[in-house]
């Protein structure tokens, strides 16, 4: 086994299917400098003719694409931002995702189109959609979305030699994740789930969600509550009997999704267990969705979420019978921990240059509360809240990837 990240697992697999397939090539907008370092490097190796730069036009070169893996090559395609896809939507939604249909099978489309969303980033509005559930609608496609560095490199590898378009998503938080990756050459098949964590009392489907997902097992089995974790891996074809295997042993079922909760991949997750596993559920289905707005730029929404430390218990939920808190309890200590943000497109991590508030000090929402190099300027992360700064997490000095907690706010 070798350590990766997933941005390092990316770029194995490219390596390596380019070294086993000469028809294997890469297009995008700057893959020769590797602009968010998934490409770095493989113009080196494999010269100009396998790894193009494209102009600014996703439609044209999406549809070259298409064209060139219909006469028999394997193009890869870094559209990379997702809020992009809506350039090239008509080229793959009714070239890619249709022509084996409409040629009567005589002939293929074997692309990889990548698409990632920035789901913590100060990408604003236009580039911070997640529209993985459109492309579950369309007949023709297959969807991956792996979240872990071994899944990207087997699932990639899986895409790129399948004969049907492939559109895979990840998220931007997933790049400096870190994880064991076997070595020498290995697949993963495209529509089968992994149970990440095995549990009996709720089932939890976590659709680019994964971390945070086994995150929020772990405290729940500190209060008695075993949550099994399931990360889908493939939107198309959904592996729905291990969701229903899941769902008839523990009763309950949360689906988590970054995208709107409206038409999302939860709601078709939900909807299926609805229909073919309602006899098993013993409470109703949750979603845990991104409310149905545009994505803001404002750092102090985007470097916080708030917890609350209970100091005792409340009537069971009657979703997972865990304890819940039903809002602001005079014994409640509340605390927001502050994140850092994604200070710009293609950031990884950044290090922390100063603190201007010390531990204890006073601070106010949107008061500057610490300044971070993200390798192209220092950029200052405001107070997500009003009240005490509890303590700090990263040093001055330190490095932290993007979503890793930095401080704690003690609310006024």
């Amino acid at each position: 086994m070798a350590e990766m990240t997933f941005i390092q697992a990316l770029r194995a697999a490219l390596s390596e299917e380019m070294r086993r397939d000469p028809q294997v090539f890469v297009m995008g907008e700057d893959v020769r400098a590797g602009t968010f370092a998934v490409t770095t490097g493989l113009v080196d190796e494999f010269g100009p003719e396998r790894v193009r730069n494209t102009p600014i036009s996703e439609a044209g070169f999406t549809g070259l694409a298409v064209g060139a893996a219909m006469i028999g090559y394997r193009p890869y395609v870094e559209l990379t931002i997702a809020s992009f896809c809506y350039v090239a939507m008509d080229m793959i939604v009714n070239q890619a995702a249709k022509n084996r249909f409409l040629f009567g099978g005589q002939a293929k489309v074997p692309a990889v189109f990548r698409f990632v969303e920035f789901s913590r980033s100060y990408a604003a509005a236009q580039h911070t959609d997640r529209p993985h559930s459109l492309f579950m609608a369309i007949p023709g496609l297959k969807i991956i979305a792996p979240t872990t560095p071994r899944d990207a490199k087997g699932l990639l590898k899986t895409a790129i030699r399948d004969d049907d378009p492939v559109v895979m998503f990840d998220d931007s938080t997933f790049w400096t994740r870190r994880g064991e990756v076997p070595e020498g050459d290995y697949t993963i098949p495209i529509g089968r789930a992994s149970i990440a964590r095995e549990g009996r009392d709720v089932t939890l489907v976590a659709i680019f969600t994964l971390y945070p997902a086994l995150a929020a097992a772990e405290e729940l089995e500190k209060e008695g509550v075993s949550v099994e974790v399931i990360d889908p891996l493939t939107l198309v074809p959904l592996d729905t009997e291990t969701i229903l295997a899941s769902v008839a042993k523990t009763g309950r079922l949360v689906v988590s999704d970054m995208a709107h909760r409206t038409c999302s991949a939860a709601s078709e997750v939900a909807a299926l267990v609805a229909e073919r596993g309602f006899r098993s559920l013993r409470a109703p289905i949750r979603r845990v969705c991104t409310p149905g707005t545009c994505i803001s730029r404002t750092v102090r929404l985007l470097s916080a979420r708030s917890t609350r430390t209970k100091t005792s218990s409340s009537p069971p939920c009657a979703t997972c019978s865990a304890p819940e808190t039903r809002g602001p309890r005079s014994d409640d200590v509340a605390v927001i921990e502050v994140r850092l943000p994604q200070l710009g497109m293609g950031m990884v991590d950044g290090q922390v240059t100063q603190w201007l508030k010390s531990p204890g000090e006073s601070v106010a929402a949107g008061e500057p509360l610490v300044a971070v190099d993200n390798g192209k300027a220092t950029v200052e992360v405001e107070s997500p809240a009003t009240g005490r700064l509890r303590r700090i997490v990263v040093p001055t000095g330190a490095t932290a990837p993007v979503g890793d907690v930095l401080a704690e706010i003690e609310s006024a």
